[in-house]
């Protein structure tokens, strides 16, 4: 799954945040809405944010499509083609926390998946609390 796929991207993903020289950063959903949203997801989990919110955030992607629309368009198309339309343009809390529960079974907490797979050590977190966050004071 994407957890193990992408190591790498993420990992980078991480490298880029960590230089300001690279500063405005977009995430595109050209990724993919999962991958992206994962990514979003440790961003934001990285600078303190709680799960809940995260999750509340997440969800909101589904309300920039009108799905009825999409559907609608699709008419003729048999159901089944309807249903996988919705699945590949909306997200899923189901989803998220799959890759969630993945990554606690396999390694423990995300926070070790962050620092032993993706390489987010303590400076890199400190980096992105002080750049990202509105005055942010490191303990």
């Amino acid at each position: 799954g994407i957890v193990e796929n992408y190591k790498k991207e993420f990992s980078e993903m991480f490298n880029i945040l960590c230089d300001e020289n690279n500063y405005p950063v977009l995430l595109s959903e050209a990724l993919g809405k999962d991958r992206v949203g994962l990514a979003s997801y440790f961003i934001l989990y990285v600078l303190g944010v709680p799960h809940y919110i995260i999750e509340e955030d997440y969800l909101l992607s589904n309300q920039t499509i009108d799905i009825t629309k999409v559907v609608e368009n699709a008419e003729g198309f048999p159901e089944y083609i309807q249903e996988a339309l919705t699945a590949v343009l909306t997200v899923d809390r189901a989803y998220l926390n799959y890759a969630l529960d993945h990554i606690r079974q396999k390694y423990g907490s995300i926070d070790n998946y962050l620092e032993k797979e993706l390489h987010v050590t303590n400076n890199k977190k400190n980096f992105l609390r002080k750049y990202l966050l509105y005055n942010y004071n490191s303990q």
